[in-house]
């Protein structure tokens, strides 16, 4: 079907259309078949709505749209939609980004870890491990953007403290732990 000819269909029926648009439409007609049978079924409803009685509404509208319109409001015709249910709570926000935070740190100790051997063996000395704000160890030997990282993860962790389950705030703190040893 073409639109452009669609959309004057009426306008040809109804005999409100020029000589020169009336003649390019017929001329279309002769070789669109699409059209041809929309062109009828328009001729069909014509035809047939001079017998259409209509029918009796569901309700009656009118008392609520009275009410509306002295109140100066509009009127809602349709029942409301419920309002969009969000898909995560506050505390699975919380969690998911402690976990995306765990992960994003551990590929970087990862893949700066595997950067290659040192180039002369080295002594490792196990340093102390200090306890942070939580009580949640923090590794001495870190470097400070990890224990700043982490410090940041507790403290967050410590003002959502009484937002979280106490089954995810153990899950959260026993990562914070991995993290650390790691």
């Amino acid at each position: 079907m073409h639109p452009e000819w669609i959309d004057q269909l009426s306008a040809y029926l109804d005999g409100e259309l020029p000589p020169e648009p009336r003649g390019a439409l017929e001329a279309h007609l002769a070789v669109c078949a699409p059209c041809r049978s929309v062109l009828q079924d328009l001729k069909t409803i014509v035809a047939a709505a001079p017998r259409y009685t209509g029918s009796v509404p569901g309700q009656d509208l009118w008392p609520a749209i009275r009410r509306a319109i002295d109140a100066g409001r509009e009127v809602e015709l349709r029942p409301r939609q419920p309002p969009a249910q969000r898909l995560f709570t506050l505390r699975q926000l919380v969690a998911a980004s402690i976990v995306f935070a765990m992960v994003t740190g551990g590929a970087v100790y990862y893949t700066v870890g595997r950067a290659g051997p040192p180039a002369a063996p080295m002594l490792v000395q196990q340093a102390p491990v200090v306890p942070g704000p939580t009580g949640l160890p923090v590794s001495a030997r870190a470097g400070a953007a990890f224990d700043l990282a982490v410090g940041e993860l507790e403290q967050v962790l410590a003002q959502g403290r009484s937002r979280l389950e106490p089954k995810t705030l153990k899950i959260i703190e026993d990562n914070l732990q991995v993290i650390d040893r790691a």
